[in-house]
């Protein structure tokens, strides 16, 4: 969605060098059959047009197309393109977001005082690679001493302000499920989000509570 930017999620923005578009309020993802949106659209330095309409509806559509070629000597071919490669990238978004929905109400992990002690006493101690390689055995982690490390410590750098990124290629049926499931396991409650697959521009659509500051673990088969 090349002209399409995401503020967030209550406000978008359309441009294509011709038209801009604000999309006030975001688009509604509850109603599939419709796309009732209010639009804030400029061209050059003229005074914006606002409108709220159902984008699905061709009466509203055309009448929006002709409004802005009256109103900014537009022509028809170009106003009409513009509106409609608007709706289709909207469309995509919207159904973007219904693959992806929003999942609020997700309780915040919190440390104890006395949690806090104990992990800062273990981060500190001198063996603390191996004393990590031990408490991973210990959770049923055998046999993978190195790639079990790596991938710890990828998640562990979730809350860093550049995580580490690990692309995990094995055959099927050889343990790569097993071992994250019990990586994931060892982070806080709620930091980690899992998805069998997604899209090229899926991340632009979350809410940033969905994924900031998580743990993000994709599946994919059939490689």
């Amino acid at each position: 969605m090349k002209n399409l930017q995401i503020h967030n999620s209550r406000f978008i923005t359309y441009s294509d060098g011709i038209l801009t578009a604000d999309v006030l309020g975001g688009v509604d993802t509850q109603q599939i059959e419709r796309m009732v949106c209010t639009l804030r659209v400029s061209f050059e330095n003229y005074p914006p047009l606002r409108s709220t309409l159902d984008l699905y509806n061709d009466n509203q559509t055309d009448k929006l197309i002709r409004t802005l070629c009256d109103k900014w000597n537009l022509q028809l071919a170009d106003s009409s393109k513009s509106v409609h490669s608007m709706i289709a990238q909207l469309e995509s978004y919207k159904l973007e977001r219904l693959k992806y929905p929003q999942q609020k109400g997700e309780a915040l992990f919190e440390q104890s005082e006395e949690e806090e002690t104990r992990a800062k006493k273990y981060l500190a101690h001198k063996n603390l690679i191996g004393n990590l390689q031990s408490d991973l055995q210990q959770i049923g982690i055998l046999g993978e001493a190195e790639n079990a490390l790596i991938l710890f410590l990828s998640m562990a750098s979730h809350k860093f302000s550049n995580p580490f990124s690990v692309i995990c290629l094995a055959k099927s049926g050889i343990g790569k499920s097993y071992l994250i499931k019990k990586l994931s396991e060892c982070m806080p409650t709620n930091q980690i989000s899992f998805h069998t697959q997604i899209s090229e521009n899926a991340l632009y659509y979350f809410d940033s509570h969905q994924i900031d500051g998580k743990v993000l673990l994709e599946f994919l088969v059939n490689l």
